[in-house]
């Protein structure tokens, strides 16, 4: 099964220009009281991603928009036979635009199989917040999941040159993993990149949200791009640190006291 997104907004208060959806992916719009902002919310009808699904979702941005992206509700992957599920994302953002793309965390079961792929394009004048978190299994049961295969690609482009590329893969069925804490299968792990101009002369204490220490780490390929990998056992303690981080970068962006309201992530 397929499921196609595609979306293309403008203006300075925020106007879809065009919508297509197909098959398993539905999107609606919640209101909000700052105009301009405008809020999308993705519902995958099939309940989870099962072998062979393929999805996509494509956004764009014109000048001067801000458009915030989530989930309905976290996302299972189910077990697979042999074959691969697929999620292409593929994003746009024009000058003096924001984006935030927000999913609910991803869920692996036992012998689930999916590569994930994110082409973000982006104006200089842009920026740009993407949060994702990936839980092995279902805490609650303490499962520890076998025979899993996930490959996450991720590559960033800034006026059309290559600014980063990430290739991040577990592979448990040929027991390769390109992070060694991988090994040891935490419950749950995170990503973020923050992308805006000269962001590095900004001090962000990331240390402040972690003061413990548990997490991978984070770094500056540019002055205008954060990378942060997050580690934790404990799936909730890690996602409401990330809430907090994550009103902590939109500020820099957008001056409103909560980015996010306490319903994660609207």
């Amino acid at each position: 099964m397929q499921g196609i997104i595609d979306i293309r907004v403008s203006n300075t208060i925020p106007r879809v220009n065009k919508i297509f959806q197909s098959s398993l992916s539905r999107v609606f719009f919640p209101t909000e009281h700052d105009s301009k902002v405008l809020n999308c919310i993705l519902v995958n009808q099939a309940g989870g991603i099962h072998e062979n699904d393929k999805f996509k979702n494509k956004i764009t941005l014109s000048k001067q928009t801000h458009f915030k992206f989530t989930s309905q509700a976290a996302e299972k992957i189910y077990f697979s036979h042999k074959n691969y599920s697929i999620i292409n994302n593929n994003f746009c953002i024009s000058e003096k635009s924001h984006f935030s793309y927000l999913p609910q965390e991803l869920i692996f079961f036992n012998q689930s199989k999916l590569k994930k792929n994110n082409l973000i394009h982006l104006d200089e004048e842009s920026s740009f917040l993407l949060v994702e978190q990936f839980v092995m299994g279902r805490e609650f049961f303490k499962e520890k999941i076998k025979k899993i295969f996930f490959e996450d690609i991720t590559k960033i482009f800034v006026n059309n040159k290559i600014a980063y590329t990430d290739q991040s893969i577990i592979d448990d069925m040929g027991k390769f993993y390109k992070f060694n804490l991988l090994a040891s299968q935490p419950q749950s792990f995170a990503n973020i990149i923050f992308y805006k101009k000269n962001i590095k002369n900004l001090n962000l204490s990331i240390n402040k949200f972690f003061p413990d220490k548990n997490f991978y780490g984070y770094s500056y390929p540019s002055s205008s791009l954060l990378i942060c990998k997050f580690i934790d056992n404990n799936t909730l303690q890690l996602k409401l640190k990330l809430f907090d981080l994550i009103n902590y970068l939109a500020k820099k962006v957008i001056k409103k006291k909560d980015y996010l309201n306490k319903n994660m992530y609207f």
